[in-house]
């Protein structure tokens, strides 16, 4: 819980913060099952009609944290505000290209990267939607950035650092545990 102290106007204001990411004392439960199986579901397509495109992208992965937040004002004694924040936001990252030279090389580093927004319900239409619509406008972006990419190192001299953009590696999988937020009495 971080809480913070601010003057304004000569009213005595103290905002209360809690986060999903601070509650450390709360309880756990286990990730949502309908996100993961649709997120899964959504990668497996995604690879297999992508796979067919030129470029075909060699890695896509997605990236999903749920967020929690509330503020509480108050003034003098009296509640001035309280608002509740809840998240859900997924990064997908789209490579094209090869290991050797893709779609975030140099100064495109940058572009393998797309954020968006998941419905907090658990309606996998819903979820598998975005997603999709994400992943295409994601892996589009990365197939025009290859094209830049590809332009640029044709018209520069050798590089100094002729490594790889991307290493083969075995694959890691990461499953956190969800985090309640801590609960307090918001009315008083």
């Amino acid at each position: 819980m971080y809480s913070s102290r601010s003057f304004v106007v000569g009213s005595f204001f103290v905002i209360l913060l809690a986060s999903h990411a601070l509650a450390q004392s709360s309880a756990t439960t286990k990730p949502d099952p309908v996100l993961l199986t649709v997120m899964q579901q959504e990668l497996q397509r995604a690879m297999v009609s992508l796979g067919k495109a030129d470029p075909a992208p060699y890695y896509i992965s997605y990236n999903t944290s749920e967020e929690y937040g509330t503020v509480i004002m108050a003034s003098h004694g009296a509640l001035v505000a309280s608002i509740f924040r809840h998240e859900r936001t997924t990064d997908i990252s789209v490579r094209v290209g090869s290991r050797e030279l893709d779609n975030t090389h140099g100064e495109h580093r940058f572009s393998g990267v797309t954020t968006a927004s998941i419905p907090l319900d658990d309606r996998p239409d819903a979820i598998a939607r975005v997603l999709w619509l994400s992943t295409d406008r994601a892996y589009k972006k990365a197939s025009q950035t290859l094209l830049e990419v590809k332009t640029t190192t044709k018209v520069h001299a050798a590089e100094e650092d002729s490594s790889a953009d991307f290493s083969s590696e075995k694959p890691q999988v990461s499953i956190g545990q969800t985090t309640l937020p801590p609960r307090f009495d918001q009315h008083e």
